[in-house]
Parts: C-alpha cells; sequence; structure tokens
C-alpha cells in the first residue's frame, strides 16, 4: 500500500476506482430534468402549486416531445432523485 500511495491519493482526489464501471448520466434524462425544472419554477413564480404526479406527467410529456427512444416513465424513483 505504500509504494502505491500516490496512485491511491490521485484515485481518492479524482473520485475514480479504475476496478469499477460507474453508470454515466445520459444527455437525454438530463435535458428532461432540464425542461422539467425550467416549467416548475416558472409555474411557482406564477404561484400555481405543482405537485409530484403533474411533475411526472409534464416529465413524459416532455420526453415525447423529445423523440424518447429510452422508454422514459418518470417514475416515482425519478420524482425522487429529481427532487
Amino acid at each position: 500500500i505504500l509504494k502505491r500511495i500516490n496512485e491511491f491519493i490521485s484515485d481518492y482526489v479524482m473520485n475514480m476506482n479504475k476496478n469499477t464501471e460507474r453508470k454515466v448520466n445520459h444527455d437525454f434524462s438530463q435535458t428532461i430534468n432540464d425542461n422539467v425544472y425550467e416549467w416548475f419554477v416558472a409555474q411557482r413564480a406564477k404561484k400555481i402549486p405543482v405537485s409530484g404526479p403533474v411533475l411526472q406527467v409534464y416529465a413524459r410529456k416532455i420526453a415525447e416531445d423529445l423523440g424518447d427512444a429510452t422508454g422514459f416513465k418518470a417514475s416515482n424513483g425519478w420524482f425522487e432523485r429529481f427532487r
């Protein structure tokens, strides 16, 4: 361990484990999240209450408009991560 201390420190700093494949966020889902967030902020600026199911429906609509090829569902898990 002491011989490889510099390698371990640089991996820690870069938050990178060479043996683990990390899940990469897709640009498509990030685009959906950005669009939903912008819409949410606009609705709240108008003092319109927005609930979770309304956000999910809007996210599905955005996915359709963007030509969803991944089968985006706007599940409760998506909503929790979005929140």
